[in-house]
């Protein structure tokens, strides 16, 4: 197994809406799988690698067995900033008439840590080559973002053994009951993959993030887990990544 590291790095706000918020559209405080699936996706068609985005998104479906991310630092606590916009939705019915609804938007200045692991290496050299050159978002085209420091390397599998460090969201049903410790995260329900036209649509699974709402931010936390016997982690970059259960 290999895991590609990079550096997300927001040039402006973004707002990446939480699925089942309509009323106010909530955002995640950092990319959940699924947007990140679809960001490689759209970075492998926009550098030409691919000729259609959906052969892109194919692509990324088969070979991506697991994807995290974290906020760049612990010790600084940097401060993520939230606050709400609006969008204007327009309809047209025999008049033009005006929906405003409330909408999320967020802000980090120092960024996000993201790792991609696959069993091919050669597509994530692919990948790592593809985000080095294709312009990437955040949620829409709006949310544009740097990638900064991308790397590959091998990483090791490693058994789940006694309380762990994580500094990365994970499936919370990972962790043994009572099994999570240290500063505290926040639950949110994620899809893991991006789905394609004509795929069923998969579970929302929920996740442990990272982070702690504290009024209009969110701060970094550190979780100290204990796993689930046969739960795979991953060590790579010196960060555990858990990988998912035998």
């Amino acid at each position: 197994m290999r895991v590609l590291r990079f550096t997300l790095l927001p040039s402006s706000l973004y707002s990446m809406r939480v699925p089942f918020t309509w009323q106010a559209a909530m955002s995640y405080p950092m990319p959940p799988p699924s947007v990140i699936a679809g960001m490689l996706a759209n970075a492998l068609w926009e550098s030409g690698k691919f000729p259609k985005p959906l052969e892109a998104l194919g692509e990324v479906k088969e070979k991506v067995k697991g994807v995290w991310c974290g906020t760049i630092s612990q010790e600084t606590k940097p401060v993520i900033s939230a606050f709400f916009g609006t969008v204007k939705t327009l309809f047209w019915d025999q008049s033009l008439t005006g929906n405003i609804l409330p909408r999320q938007f967020l802000f980090a200045p120092e960024g996000f840590r993201v790792f991609v692991a696959s069993e091919d290496g050669d597509f994530l050299d692919k990948v790592k080559e593809a985000l080095e050159h294709a312009p990437v978002y955040l949620g829409d085209s709006e949310g544009l973002v740097n990638v900064m420091n991308p790397e590959v390397v091998d990483a090791r599998k490693e058994q789940a053994n006694g309380s762990v460090s994580i500094l990365v969201y994970f499936p919370d049903d990972l962790a043994c009951e009572n099994g999570i410790d240290g500063e505290g995260g926040t639950l949110y329900w994620v899809n893991e993959r991006a789905i394609m036209p004509g795929d069923k649509k998969d579970k929302m699974v929920s996740y442990l993030f990272p982070v702690i709402q504290r009024g209009k931010t969110f701060r970094p936390s550190t979780l100290q887990v204990t796993f689930k016997e046969g739960t795979k982690l991953l060590k790579a970059f010196d960060e555990i990544l858990p990988l998912g259960r035998e």
